[in-house]
């Protein structure tokens, strides 16, 4: 129910997803047509990472009414327009929403906050200001929290910005110390 708010409030139209996410959306999508004012009728486009979608996969979608692309094919577009001259970019501006970062909901309805630009861009600079000595390209993080948590989209911006090298854990926080040992 979670992800039906989430579309609803921001009336999000694409989302990126790794392949093992199409079927549930394309599940949700469908259940959340029965009800009466569909909290995920703006979902129109799929993404997925990979680029091993199955016929399966294509029909679900084609009966949810969601358009299925891979990354990849969503690259090739871009080259073309690109090469086409037809490519337009709208660069963000400091106060455009760069995400939504969500409550889990226990209270009630999950809710959003919008953090813009701004936001992540001040942040990380803040607290590069208060480490000593600053962060360079000397230094590297782990990243193991969830990608929506604030703090680390922070950090990732904080990566971007000094040009610190990031990894990404394994995915079992018990074997983080083995990941950090291969970083």
């Amino acid at each position: 129910d979670a992800a039906k708010f989430v579309f609803h409030q921001t009336q999000m139209t694409s989302v990126t997803c790794s392949h093992e996410f199409i079927k549930s959306l394309c599940k949700l999508k469908l259940e959340d047509a029965k009800d009466e004012g569909g909290k995920m009728n703006t979902l129109v486009n799929i993404i997925c990472y990979e680029s091993s979608v199955t016929d399966e996969d294509k029909k679900m979608c084609e009966e949810a009414s969601i358009n299925l692309h891979t990354m990849e094919q969503v690259i090739f577009k871009g080259r073309e327009a690109v090469k086409n001259g037809t490519a337009s970019v709208k660069e963000p501006t400091a106060d455009d929403v760069y995400m939504f970062s969500y409550t889990s909901g226990t209270t009630g309805d999950p809710k959003g906050v919008k953090l813009t630009h701004r936001m992540v861009i001040s942040s990380a600079y803040g607290v590069n200001h208060r480490v000593e000595p600053p962060f360079n390209t000397d230094d590297c993080y782990i990243s193991y929290l969830p990608a929506a948590h604030s703090f680390e989209q922070i950090t990732c911006g904080i990566s971007i910005i000094y040009g610190m090298k990031c990894g990404f854990f394994a995915g079992n926080v018990q074997k983080l110390t083995d990941d950090i040992a291969l970083l």
